[in-house]
């Protein structure tokens, strides 16, 4: 490293107290003339430092303003509603009641254990809107939902349960 450039964060490695200039080739102007240098003395940090506070403090009073202007405007004009609420408060417990949705699976033979077994883990709807299967496919879907999801359907009603699916959703 050469002993004529400064250091980082210095401003000339030539510069004293005395000398308002600095002869580093690096602070050089290219012309040969030495760029002039401002000291940094105690009444430059001191005005450095006012700037940097009265800057923080006008950003800290625009935000304190703005933030009280918000909160003011966020204040309801109206008083507050006095219908019964959705949700019921017991202790610390919260309990909502959700509104009744009545089956939607046509009539039909079946149709009770279809709700009851099927029903455990799916709604009317979703058993509506599945495609439809031939018989086999729907004896296979039944199958898989007892013995790979073990669903607590009873062998002896697996062919009512099949029966309805083909009745309301089975290959015409």
């Amino acid at each position: 490293m050469s002993m004529n450039r400064p250091l980082p964060g210095q401003l000339g490695c030539h510069r004293s107290a005395y000398s308002q200039t600095c002869a580093c080739p690096a602070q050089n102007t290219g012309l040969g003339v030495p760029r002039p240098v401002a000291p940094i003395g105690k009444s430059n940090r001191l005005i450095a430092n006012r700037s940097i506070l009265l800057s923080a403090c006008a950003l800290l009073t625009t935000f304190a303003l703005s933030g009280t202007r918000h909160v003011a405007a966020q204040q309801p004009t109206t008083a507050p509603s006095t219908q019964p609420a959705a949700i019921e408060i017991r202790g610390t417990r919260r309990i909502m009641r959700l509104p009744e949705i009545p089956a939607d699976l046509p009539a039909g033979p079946g149709r009770e254990a279809t709700m009851t077994y099927c029903g455990v883990c799916h709604t009317p709807h979703y058993i509506m809107i599945q495609p439809t299967f031939s018989r086999e496919v729907w004896i296979n879907e039944v199958t898989k939902m007892r013995k790979t999801f073990s669903a607590p359907i009873p062998d002896e009603k697996v062919d009512e349960i099949v029966g309805y699916l083909m009745s309301v959703r089975g290959a015409k």
